[in-house]
């Protein structure tokens, strides 16, 4: 199965002073140890830099 990253994600991956900061990451491991597919589409990466 697709898994659609949110933006959230990459903000919470980016700020290592965010208290959610470790569950993104958890889950991320989590997903990745299933091998499953992790997606993002270019809105996301440009709400991102924005």
């Amino acid at each position: 199965m697709a898994y659609l990253f949110d933006t959230n994600v990459f903000i919470r991956l980016a700020s290592r002073n965010d208290p959610l900061r470790q569950v993104s990451v958890d889950a991320l491991r989590k997903l990745r140890s299933r091998n499953e597919v992790l997606c993002f589409t270019p809105q996301v990466m440009s709400e991102f830099w924005n």
